[in-house]
């Protein structure tokens, strides 16, 4: 899971940090000048690894976040569609139908809500409407897609 290298990149940075700036602090006065500059070299690329992966940290909490913002909407949208013989359709805080149907095929494979559009059935003779799917073209008889009565 990246999440966690990440994590644990940015962990590893902070102690690497930590441990140097400690050394420098518990050097003795003795400690040349070369030295020391060494080690705050080493302390400042420590400190810029833990920039990078605390940046990366907050992308991957605002992706969550956006994620979890998705699936919310999509669990209340859910919650207001209802499946009408072959196809699906919303319903108003009533219960009452509203608005076009919904392709059966791409909300229960995909959870995609793909309103259909009219058309005119391949075989002409039939001279019947139908409703397709406009994403995966699944087509819908008149008759079969009609919005049932509620009680």
């Amino acid at each position: 899971m990246a999440d966690m290298a990440t994590i644990s990149a940015f962990t590893g940075s902070v102690k690497a940090a930590i441990d140097i700036a400690k050394a420098i602090k518990d050097a003795d006065v003795s400690l040349e000048k070369a030295e020391l500059k060494i080690r705050m070299a080493e302390l400042i690329s420590a400190l810029a690894d833990t920039k990078i992966a605390s940046a990366e940290i907050v992308e991957i909490s605002r992706q969550k976040d956006a994620e979890i913002e998705k699936l919310r909407n999509l669990l209340k949208f859910k919650e207001k569609l209802i499946r009408g013989k072959e196809a699906y359709f919303e319903v108003d805080e009533s219960g009452k139908p509203m608005g076009d149907l919904y392709s059966s095929h791409c909300w229960e494979t995909n959870s995609k809500a793909i309103h259909l559009t009219f058309g005119v059935a391949a075989d002409i003779r039939m001279g019947q409407w139908i409703k397709r799917c406009p994403s995966c073209r699944a087509e819908y008889m008149d008759d079969r897609v009609q919005i049932p009565s509620r009680p």
